[in-house]
């Protein structure tokens, strides 16, 4: 953790808050995932963290954030990415999906 300058906040989730984090020698910016594990005690937020830190390990393509580490820490479990700014997944999909462009569903004859 000492590798890294802690910035501002970019955001919260449901289970992490997001801070921005500089490494102090190739001075390159991340984003850090920071799970307090006393919030993920119940067994669907951990399989959810877990998973997350499971897939982004696995997948390693340009359209998708890379993992840069995992620190696992007593009280924490910090996960940094790559950084991406602009706007997320979520406020994308509020902003531009339309429940138009869903497939209608079939009448049940």
């Amino acid at each position: 953790l000492s590798k890294y300058i802690l910035g501002k906040t970019l955001g919260k989730g449901a289970y992490a808050t997001v801070k921005l984090v500089t490494d102090k020698e190739t001075k390159i910016d991340y984003a850090m995932k920071i799970y307090k594990k006393s919030e993920i005690k119940d067994k669907v937020r951990k399989n959810c963290v877990n998973n997350e830190i499971d897939i982004l390990k696995k997948i390693e393509h340009k359209n998708i954030i890379k993992l840069i580490e995992v620190i696992d820490l007593k009280d924490y479990i910090l996960i940094i990415e790559e950084l991406f700014i602009g706007i997320s997944l979520g406020h994308y999909h509020k902003k531009y999906w339309k429940t138009e462009d869903l497939p209608k569903k079939k009448e049940k004859v």
